[in-house]
C-alpha cells in the first residue's frame, strides 16, 4: 500500500529549523538526514505525521503539527477539536 502525501507548509519548516537554530539541528533532533529536511524546506516532500508532531513538541508549540501538514485529517485522531485546544494550551502555557 502506497502512503499518502499531505501537502507540507514549507514556511512553517523554515520556522521551526529557525528555532532550532539550524535545518541540521532540526534534523538531528528528529533523526532524519538533513537531505531530508532539506526537500520539506523545498516542498518537494512532506514529514511524516510523527515527525510534524515531535516538530511541534521541538518548538514548545510555536510551529504546530497542523501548521506544517495543513491538508492532513487531524479530526481523524484527534477525539474533539476542544481536546486539541485544550491540549495545545496547556502545552503553551508551560
Amino acid at each position: 500500500m502506497r502512503k499518502m502525501a499531505y501537502s507540507v507548509n514549507a514556511d512553517k519548516i523554515k520556522e521551526a529549523a529557525d528555532l532550532m537554530q539550524g535545518g541540521r539541528k532540526l534534523a538531528r533532533e528528529l533523526r532524519v538526514g538533513y537531505s531530508t529536511v532539506g526537500y520539506w524546506l523545498r516542498g518537494e516532500k512532506s514529514p511524516t505525521i510523527e515527525n510534524a508532531l515531535k516538530t511541534q513538541e521541538l518548538t514548545n508549540g510555536v510551529v504546530s503539527a497542523v501548521d506544517i501538514l495543513p491538508d492532513y485529517p487531524w479530526k481523524l485522531i484527534v477525539k474533539s477539536w476542544s481536546d486539541w485546544d485544550r491540549k495545545n494550551r496547556m502545552l503553551e502555557a508551560s
